[in-house]
C-alpha cells in the first residue's frame, strides 16, 4: 500500500489505476513461480496483450502528462510485485497449513507491523509519531479504528475469494 500511495507523487492517477488494474499479470507469474500452477495458453496470451497495452499507455502518458516519473513506475511496479507475492503466499499457506482467514490476517498484519515499527525506529520517526498521535487522539485512533475495521472486512472478503477461487481468480474479479 505504501508503494502504491507514494507512486501518486510521481504518476498521475489514471496511470496508477491502469497499473493496479493489471495486477493479474504479476499474480499469474507469481502463482506459476510460487505455487507451480499451470495455466492455459489463452491465459498467457491475455496477460501478454495486457502487458503490451500497458507499455503503450505508459509511453503515451510519459509524453502527455506533466506528472510522470520513472520513480513512480518503479514504486507502482514494486507495489504490484508485493501484491503478487502476498496473494500467492497466502493462498499457498491456506492450502498447505489449512489456515483460517483470521490466521492469515493475523500473521500478515503482524509481519507488517514489525516492518513499520522497524522503519519508524531506524528513521527516528517513532517518538514524533507518538507525539502527534497523543495530540490528535480522535483523528489517529478513532479514524484508525474505523479504517482498520473496514479494511478487515475487505480483507476477509478477498481471502474468501482466494480460498474458493485462487489468487488469480480473486485478482481478476476485482
Amino acid at each position: 500500500m505504501g508503494f502504491s500511495n507514494a507512486s501518486l507523487g510521481h504518476l498521475n492517477y489514471p496511470t496508477q489505476v491502469i497499473f493496479k488494474c493489471c495486477k493479474l499479470i504479476p499474480v499469474l507469474v507469481g502463482s506459476v513461480l510460487i505455487q507451480g500452477k499451470k495455466y492455459a495458453p489463452l491465459d498467457y496470451l491475455a496477460a501478454g496483450l495486457m502487458c503490451i497495452g500497458l507499455i503503450w499507455f505508459s509511453l503515451a502518458d510519459s509524453f502527455i502528462s506533466p506528472i510522470f516519473d520513472t520513480v513512480g513506475l518503479i514504486m507502482i511496479s514494486s507495489a504490484l510485485f508485493c501484491d503478487a507475492v502476498i496473494g500467492n503466499v497466502q493462498e499457498k499457506a491456506m492450502k498447505q497449513y489449512k489456515a483460517s482467514n483470521a490466521e492469515i490476517i493475523l500473521y500478515s498484519y503482524a509481519i507488517g507491523v514489525g516492518y513499520i515499527f522497524l522503519y519508524l525506529v531506524i528513521g527516528g520517526d517513532l517518538l514524533p509519531a507518538a507525539k502527534i498521535c497523543s495530540e490528535h487522539v480522535v483523528e489517529t485512533y478513532g479514524y484508525g479504528f474505523i479504517f482498520s475495521l473496514t479494511g478487515y472486512i475487505g480483507v476477509q472478503i478477498v481471502l474468501q475469494l482466494v480460498r474458493t477461487g485462487g489468487a488469480f481468480a480473486a485478482v481478476t474479479s476485482f
